[in-house]
């Protein structure tokens, strides 16, 4: 296929299958990505019928026969992203999903909308999956707590380095040093 004839649905679906597996080696939350996953196979069909939106190609000949919103492509690899939320490979799965979203906007399939119904159906879906799984006992942990946990390090290592005031100085005054371990 050429560049020009833009990505097929089946091309895009081998790149979600490799974020599959990607998602599964990396990702601490592996039953909740498997539960937003099965959740998304079912609402998504169910959604593009019941809210029935037109796709930007109709009436070209390679566009696909399905109502357009929401995106599935969008929402499974946000889904991914949201469960690689609070690891280093979070920094590989945003960025593939933000292509997977560009893609089906740029190649006409979707509009802007949505994909982006898609990808906040995604991020949906995951953190639903996971408080089901937190809900029924499969799981004591939830994602946003391992952000913090992330964020508050790097707080912590970047406020080493900096220089602190010294307690105790002079109105007016401030001596600074640098707290060593």
């Amino acid at each position: 296929m050429s560049i020009a004839a833009g990505a097929s649905s089946a091309d895009l679906y081998v790149v979600l299958v490799c974020l599959g597996f990607a998602a599964i080696l990396f990702c601490h939350n592996r039953k909740a990505i498997f539960l937003a996953l099965l959740l998304a196979t079912v609402s998504v069909p169910l959604l593009k019928n019941a809210i029935n939106e037109d796709r930007p190609c109709v009436g070209l000949l390679s566009c696909p026969g399905d109502s357009g919103m929401p995106s599935g492509h969008a929402t499974f690899a946000f889904i991914f992203a949201a469960g690689s939320l609070g690891s280093p490979a979070f920094w590989f799965f945003f960025p593939a999903a933000l292509i997977v979203g560009f893609s089906r906007e740029y190649w006409g399939a979707h509009s802007m909308a949505q994909v982006a119904s898609g990808a906040g159906l995604g991020v949906a879906l995951f953190f639903i999956s996971e408080e089901l799984l937190i809900f029924f006992g499969a799981s004591k942990r939830r994602t946003h707590w391992r952000i913090k946990r992330f964020v508050r390090k790097r707080a912590l290592a970047l406020r080493r380095g900096r220089p602190q005031a010294k307690q105790g100085q002079g109105k007016g005054r401030k001596a600074y040093s640098v707290r060593r371990r």
